[in-house]
């Protein structure tokens, strides 16, 4: 696909998306659910960004019921 100075590794100039876990998902798969950070397309969300997205999301659900 001739992508590999674009993506395939974490480096500067490189695109990525990452999420980023408090514990070892090789030693308990539940810990996929211990997300600290998530980095997409570019930005990064914290948990408490996270919340206030899950938050937003939520209420405009809410109106569509």
């Amino acid at each position: 696909m001739r992508v590999d100075s674009e993506v395939g590794t974490i480096e500067v100039g490189k695109r990525a998306d990452l999420v980023l876990l408090d514990a070892n998902p090789f030693v308990d798969v539940t810990n996929t659910r211990r997300i600290h950070t998530v980095i997409a397309n570019g930005r990064m969300f914290d948990r408490a960004t996270r919340g206030q997205l899950l938050h937003k999301i939520s209420r405009e659900c809410a109106k569509l019921v």
